[in-house]
C-alpha cells in the first residue's frame, strides 16, 4: 500500500481571495489519492508559525512577512508558496497575474470616458506593484494622468482609520471625475464612506472597481462594486502539483514561478457611467442608463436631450460609435450578464423585466442574436 502524504494548508481557509484555491487542491488530491490535509486554522493569517514543530510531508503556505519567511526557511519539508506579497522567496511559487489584472481593470475603467484615473494600493506589497503596473501599461498611450496612493494593509481598526485619512486627503487633492481601482473589495467601505461624506457620486463622479470579487461586499453596498475575480481553482491545482513533484523529488532544483492566467471581470453599478463631454448627448446616456431596468420609447430620449433624432443618432455615432438603439441593447445585454452571474437562481422572467425587456422571450432572441447564445447558457 503507498503512504499517504501528510500535507499542511498554512493559510487562512475562509479567506475570499482563497475560496479557489481550495477546490483546486482538492481536486488535485482527487486525481492523485496521496494525500492527507491538515490546515493551520481557519481564520489563522500567521499559520505558518503552527508548522515549526509539525512533523509532515510538505506544506502549502502564504508567506505574507519577514517573520513567515525565516520559519519556512528553517522547516525540513518542502513548501510552496501561494502569496504574492514579495517579489522574490526562496521557496517556489504559484501565484495570480496581477498584472494582466490592474491592466483590464484600467481597459474598463477606459471604456467610460474618464480621461483621469486612480489607484490605492497596499505598501511593500508585491502584488500590489504588479497591478499598479498593469493598470499604467494600458493609460501609458492615452497620456491620461494616474495617480496612486499605497496604504498600509488593514487588520485593525486603527488600520482602518489611518487609511481613510490618507485616502480622504489624497481624495480632495483630486481633480474629478476619476476613474478608481482598489487593491482590493475590502478598500471600497473607505471609499464610499469618503465620497458620502464629501457628496460625491460613484459612479458619476468617481467609477470605482476592486479585484477579488468578494460577494458579501460587492453586492451588499450601494452602489454593487464592479470587480475582477482571479482563476483560483488553477491557482490551487498547480500549486498542489508543484509540491508532489517537490515531495517526489526532494533533490531538484528550485522551479520558476508558476503564474495562473486568466480572470473575470464583473461589471455592476459602480462602474455604469458614460462620460461625454456634449450636454444633451450627456442628458440623453444618464436617462437610457437610469431607466435600463424600465421600457422607454427613443422619443423619450429624444424629449430629455431636448433634440431631435437625426441630431441623437449623429451624435451617437460621433462620440460613442454606436447608434443609440445598439447602445441601449449593449447595456441590457451587459445587465443580463451581471444578473444571471450575481443571482444564478434568479427566474429568467424576473431578469428580463430588470432588464428593460418586453418579455423572457424577446430577452433570449434579442441574446441569442447577439450573443450566439442563450441566457441560460451562461
Amino acid at each position: 500500500m503507498q503512504q499517504l502524504h501528510r500535507i499542511a494548508l498554512a493559510f487562512p481557509h475562509e479567506h475570499g481571495t482563497v475560496r479557489g484555491l481550495y477546490k483546486g487542491i482538492l481536486e488535485y488530491a482527487q486525481d492523485f489519492p496521496l494525500f492527507t490535509f491538515r490546515h493551520t486554522g481557519p481564520n489563522d493569517l500567521h499559520g505558518v508559525r503552527k508548522l515549526k514543530s509539525w512533523k509532515g510531508d510538505g506544506a502549502i503556505v502564504s508567506l505574507n512577512s519577514e517573520e513567515s519567511l525565516k520559519i519556512a526557511d528553517s522547516l525540513a519539508f518542502p513548501v510552496v508558496n501561494i502569496s504574492g506579497a514579495f517579489n522574490t522567496t526562496k521557496h517556489p511559487r504559484v501565484v495570480k497575474d496581477h498584472f494582466e489584472v490592474g491592466r483590464s481593470a484600467a481597459e474598463h475603467l477606459a471604456s467610460t470616458g474618464v480621461t483621469s484615473f486612480g489607484y490605492i494600493g497596499i505598501k511593500n506589497r508585491w502584488y500590489s506593484d504588479q497591478k499598479l503596473d498593469g493598470f499604467k501599461s494600458f493609460l501609458n498611450h492615452t497620456g491620461y494622468p494616474v495617480h496612486d496612493i499605497f496604504v498600509e494593509k488593514i487588520e485593525d481598526l486603527e488600520g482602518e482609520e489611518a487609511a481613510f485619512l490618507s485616502i480622504g486627503k489624497w481624495l480632495d487633492n483630486l481633480r474629478l471625475p476619476i476613474g478608481l481601482l482598489l487593491d482590493t473589495d475590502a478598500l471600497y467601505g473607505i471609499v464610499s464612506e469618503l465620497c458620502h461624506d464629501r457628496g460625491l457620486s460613484i459612479p458619476r463622479d468617481m467609477p470605482v472597481i476592486g479585484i477579488n470579487n468578494f460577494s458579501a461586499i460587492c453586492l451588499t453596498r450601494t452602489p454593487n462594486l464592479s470587480s475582477i475575480e482571479y482563476g483560483d481553482k488553477q491557482y490551487g491545482y498547480r500549486a498542489m502539483k508543484m509540491l508532489h513533484d517537490l515531495i517526489e523529488n526532494p533533490d531538484s532544483e528550485k522551479p520558476d514561478d508558476i503564474i495562473i492566467k486568466g480572470h473575470k471581470l464583473f461589471s455592476r453599478d459602480s462602474t455604469a457611467v458614460t462620460f461625454v463631454e456634449d450636454p444633451r448627448l450627456d442628458e440623453a446616456v444618464k436617462f437610457i442608463r437610469a431607466n435600463l431596468s424600465t421600457f422607454f420609447s427613443m422619443d423619450d430620449v429624444i424629449a430629455v436631450a431636448n433634440c431631435s433624432r437625426r441630431w441623437l443618432e449623429t451624435a451617437f455615432k460621433k462620440h460613442l460609435n454606436t447608434t443609440p438603439a445598439n447602445y441601449i441593447q449593449a447595456l441590457r445585454i451587459k445587465k443580463v450578464k451581471q444578473l444571471v452571474a450575481d443571482y444564478p437562481r434568479l427566474d429568467l422572467h424576473e431578469v428580463a423585466r430588470n432588464c428593460g425587456f418586453s418579455s423572457k422571450r424577446h430577452m433570449e432572441e434579442v441574446f441569442r442574436k447577439v450573443e450566439n447564445m442563450d441566457p441560460s447558457e451562461l
